[in-house]
């Protein structure tokens, strides 16, 4: 069974006109490319948008599986749920 890696990132670039951009993930000092046909949830992301995605290869380098935008209220729920 394969373990699902989820990561979460910041879309630093993202051209609706074209259906792709680049995420970028801060931990690990990465870009990956993002696709309009791996966007979960219905919510197209959007240049500055936080993002959940699973990392994945192609041949012409990384890209991001399963993209699904973060609303910024659950981000704050995290964070008080933390602080409790």
């Amino acid at each position: 069974m394969e373990t699902k890696i989820e990561m979460k990132g910041h879309v630093d670039y993202w051209r609706k006109d074209r259906g792709f951009g680049f995420i970028y993930d801060a931990e690990k000092k990465t870009r990956y490319f993002g696709h309009i046909s791996a966007v979960v949830g219905g919510k197209i992301p959007q240049t500055g948008n936080l993002v959940e995605f699973e990392p994945g290869q192609t041949q012409r380098g990384l890209c991001a599986i399963n993209i699904r935008v973060i609303d910024y209220a659950e981000v704050v729920a995290e964070m008080f749920k933390a602080g409790q």
